[in-house]
This record gives C-alpha cells, sequence and structure tokens, in this order.
C-alpha cells in the first residue's frame, strides 16, 4: 500500500478520535440563543466557508478547528460543533477524493444520512450528517454546497469537488422523526416553489399522499445560497410526498 495513502488512513483515524467530542459538545445543555447563526466568531467561521470557495480545503480546516475552540471555550456548543464537524467533513472529503485517485473505492461514513442535488443541471446538493449519538442534543447538519469541478480518475469516473454555502444545526430528532428534502409548500404555485428540507413525523400519515406532521423546515434560497427557516405559522402548508402511499 503506497505510503502517502497510509498517511491519509492515519488521518483519518486522527478524525475519527474526535467524535467523542462530538459526542461531548451535543449532549451539553443548551440555550436556545445558541442555536443562532454564529455572531461571536463571525469572521473566522465566514473566512472558512469562503476558503472553500476557492478550494483552499487545509487553511479552511484550521479556521473551522480553531473556531470549534473558541466557541466551545466560550459555552456556544451549538456553534463549536457545527464547526467542529465542518472541519472533520472537510478532512473526511479530502481522504475520499485521494483514495478515489488511488484506485480505492471511497466509503460513505455512517454519519452520512442524506443528499440530493438541486437545480436544473444539478449546480447545488444539500445533505444532512449526523455524527451525533442517540439522546444528544442535536440531530446532525445540514450542508448546503456547490459543485465547483469532477476529479477524475479515467474517462467518465469522477468524483466532485464542492463548495459550503451555507449550514444549518438540525434539533434532536424525536423517535420516528426523520429527514426528508423533497419537501414544498402546497400554497404555492410548483414554479414559485424553492426546494425544502423539512423535519417530518410520518407516524398516522402512512396511508396519505404527503406526510404533513412537520415539527421544523428551512427553504433553500439557490439565489442566495442559504438554508431560510420557515416560521412556525407556515408549516401547516408545508408537505412532503409519501413515497408509499397506500402501503409499497
Amino acid at each position: 500500500m503506497p505510503t502517502n495513502f497510509i498517511s491519509q488512513k492515519n488521518r483519518f483515524n486522527s478524525m475519527t478520535m474526535k467524535l467523542p467530542l462530538l459526542a461531548l459538545i451535543s449532549g451539553l445543555l443548551l440555550t436556545t440563543s445558541s442555536i443562532n447563526l454564529v455572531q461571536a466568531q463571525p469572521n473566522l467561521y465566514q473566512q472558512a466557508l469562503d476558503k472553500t470557495k476557492t478550494e483552499n480545503f487545509d487553511s479552511a480546516i484550521q479556521d473551522f478547528t480553531q473556531a470549534s475552540e473558541w466557541f466551545y471555550d466560550n459555552k456556544d456548543y451549538a456553534n463549536a460543533y457545527k464547526s467542529s464537524f465542518l472541519a472533520d467533513y472537510l478532512n473526511h472529503q479530502e481522504i475520499r477524493r485521494n483514495a478515489f485517485l488511488q484506485g480505492e473505492n471511497p466509503f460513505l461514513p455512517s454519519w452520512y444520512k442524506m443528499g440530493r442535488c438541486l437545480g436544473d443541471d444539478c449546480p447545488y446538493g444539500v445533505l444532512w450528517a449526523n455524527p451525533s449519538p442517540l439522546g444528544g442534543r442535536f440531530g446532525g447538519v445540514l450542508i448546503l454546497e456547490k459543485y465547483l469541478r469532477l476529479v477524475y480518475r479515467e474517462e467518465n469516473s469522477g468524483i466532485p469537488i464542492s463548495a459550503i454555502f451555507d449550514v444549518q444545526i438540525v434539533p434532536a430528532l424525536a423517535p420516528g422523526e426523520i429527514i426528508m428534502s423533497d419537501c414544498l409548500n402546497l400554497s404555492q404555485s410548483q414554479e414559485m416553489n424553492s426546494p425544502i428540507v423539512a423535519l417530518v413525523q410520518p407516524r398516522g400519515d402512512e396511508d396519505k399522499e404527503y406526510f404533513k406532521n412537520i415539527r421544523k423546515a428551512w427553504k433553500i434560497n439557490l439565489n442566495t445560497p442559504t438554508f431560510e427557516a420557515v416560521s412556525p405559522n407556515n408549516l401547516e402548508n408545508i408537505a412532503c410526498p409519501n413515497p408509499c402511499p397506500n402501503g409499497c
């Protein structure tokens, strides 16, 4: 096995050692204000996001790591959790790309839960990653990415390089709840609908066309591009298609 790939595996092992820290952070008691957008350390966090747009991933990892430590020291555990995971996420993406180029078949980690492309010709993607332990204070993060280019190993075989544009913390899921990314606003026409990701409880609606028991939802504005929280007063208009109405 090539020496450089062994080094990359060591980096992955080092990364996985950080998961207990994420578990610790996610299990801490939070105040509602700590889940707000990054405020206390915006420059370093935003700087890291911007660096992903120029593929300066190593420097972005360092910035996210420093931001996480600062947030943790200042008891802003939600933003510490988010920043720490983004550092690990970028590290893992780099390892996957390098393994792919060396002929390996990169794996999807257990914390990768869902992903889909967005927009005409698929310029953006949204994914849900959840490294949190059961019973933690978080249900992972939603990441909004823009695909920059493909790295090819051979013809018709490539792996994407993406920039991170926005990140949203998901609250801990209740029993039976799921995240769905193909939801819509029933009060708007299909042409006016933006992509919507929602925290859904399917129980009780298994035989219906739509799941409508929505606890939280975020509209994805591809013009910005950002996540925009749907007002609690408007959740009654949000619905997610049931893939198996009346059973599969």
